[in-house]
């Protein structure tokens, strides 16, 4: 496994890759470090494909890490990108450039065990809809998400209020069908009634037609085809136990 550090603090970066190789050792893992301190170092010798990883922080002389993303990905869509922040406030800006998560400096050890945990799984699993994204207004921005990061898209009026497993909310500026088209491709999003899809990875309980996500949002099921909405997700469940 290929990891890249970009900061602009050689301690920190020399800490990060202490923790980082820690975790290696602990899980058995074969890590290779590479650090730049800013971001045009990183994009000079950047390739696709190349880093299973990338540490990033968000304030660094010349281009910001947040430019740094949004440059790479032009060529690289899917590498996980764990911002370093100073700031909780800077976070919609770090994930609007499809990142895969974000750390408040100063990140403990258990923080960063947690966050290479939540990659290592995602890199596992090496399922192709995991590495899909859709692509919506927001606001003044454009937002790229993994779909696997995407909890829920549901119609509010001319919007669609999109939750996320980073516990952020958009309103895409959007039609319903323009969200959920792209979502209905991937096996595990589910439409369980008008205006809503959710993603079965994040069920938490389907009872009584109602659909427990796991940020405590729930939905009613249609009850016109309900049968058909519990049918498709205890074969989803089934398929994927």
């Amino acid at each position: 496994m290929r990891i890249a550090i970009i900061d602009d603090e050689p301690n920190l970066i020399k800490l990060v890759g202490h923790t980082i190789l820690d975790y290696g050792k602990i899980h058995n893992l074969s890590i290779e470090l590479d650090d730049f301190l800013c971001g045009e170092d990183f994009l000079t010798s950047f390739k696709a494909d190349y880093y299973d990883i990338i540490f990033m922080d968000v304030y660094m002389p010349g281009i910001s890490g947040v430019e740094t993303v949004m440059k790479l990905r032009e060529s690289d869509i899917s590498v996980p990108v764990i911002f370093l922040t100073t700031s909780e406030s800077h976070m919609k800006d770090a994930l609007s450039c499809h990142a895969f998560d974000y750390l408040v400096k100063p990140a403990t050890r258990l923080d960063f065990f947690k966050v290479l945990d939540d990659c290592t799984t995602f890199l596992g699993e090496k399922v192709t809809d995991q590495s899909k994204y859709i692509e919506f207004k927001s606001g003044a921005s454009t937002v790229k998400l993994l779909t696997g990061q995407i909890i829920s898209a549901v119609a509010a009026g001319h919007k669609v209020i999109i939750s996320t497993k980073n516990n952020l909310i958009y309103e895409a500026k959007e039609t319903f069908l323009a969200i959920s088209d792209p979502l209905s491709e991937c096996e595990n999003f589910l439409k369980i009634n008008r205006g809503i899809i959710v993603n079965m990875d994040s069920i938490e309980e389907m009872k009584d037609g109602c659909c427990l996500l796991t940020n405590g949002n729930s939905h009613m099921l249609k009850v016109r085809g309900s049968k058909e909405i519990y049918q498709a997700y205890e074969n989803y469940r089934m398929k994927n136990a």
